[in-house]
């Protein structure tokens, strides 16, 4: 498979348009995000799609809207959607959630944030702007969040485990409130490198907390593959 597109169980992803690829992140978080019996879905910074796309596979009452500041990045994810079996269920707009007024509140947003802060930035402005927080912190994700969703409407996202804290105090600020997390090892042997987490609307609530290995001994494990498998070929 060339790197211009990848294959799923119920889709294709084209992706070259777009600054940053399908990767681990995005599956695991289409996967994971508790998003059953949500029938308005809002996929921020949607990229190629991945994430609108899983999120109407797994719901299949939901209409599913995803936005990306990047005009390149929503054309591409509007190809996709409309190659996709749900094409009458996805909407894809170029627009930046900071300024995004809807007609109708969301119940569940998604979204794989930019999230370097102080590196080096890419000389390639696309994947600058994919990959950094210039254009939407975290701060701007939970306003936006807090905005446009429902009451007891929630927010998940992947981020690196060092960027936890950061999210859950800005959250906490927009009356965010964490419920979820699981932290995400690349090994069993190794330290979690990403951390999942879902943050409700409202009062503060009890936290449920646990861990997910992606491989152990060479191979993935079986509860990964479980998550996946409803997508990955390989599974």
């Amino acid at each position: 498979m060339s790197d211009d597109s990848f294959s799923f169980k119920q889709f294709t992803i084209r992706q070259e348009l777009c600054a940053m690829k399908v990767g681990t992140d995005g599956v695991l978080l289409g996967a994971w995000a508790p998003i059953e019996g949500c029938t308005r879905i809002l996929d921020i910074g949607t990229g190629t799609g991945l994430l609108a796309l899983m999120a109407a596979q797994r719901c299949p009452e939901a209409r599913v809207t995803g936005i990306d500041i990047d005009s390149r990045a929503a054309q591409q994810a509007r190809s996709n959607a409309d190659d996709s079996p749900w094409n009458s269920r996805i909407e894809i707009l170029a627009a930046d959630a900071r300024d995004y007024s809807p007609a109708e509140s969301f119940d569940a947003i998604l979204c794989n944030p930019p999230f370097f802060t102080r590196s080096l930035k890419n000389p390639d402005g696309a994947r600058a702007l994919a990959r950094h927080d210039d254009s939407l912190s975290l701060d701007d994700l939970a306003r936006a969040a807090s905005r446009l969703l429902s009451n007891e409407g929630i927010l998940a996202v992947v981020l690196p485990s060092e960027r936890k804290a950061d999210m859950i105090a800005v959250a906490a600020t927009n009356s965010l409130f964490l419920f979820h997390q699981t932290d995400v090892r690349p090994t069993e042997r190794r330290n979690p490198a990403r951390v999942l987490l879902t943050f409700r609307k409202g009062s503060p609530s009890s936290r449920l907390s646990d861990e997910l290995c992606i491989t152990s001994e060479g191979a993935y494990t079986e509860e990964y593959k479980a998550l996946t498998q409803d997508f990955y070929l390989k599974f």
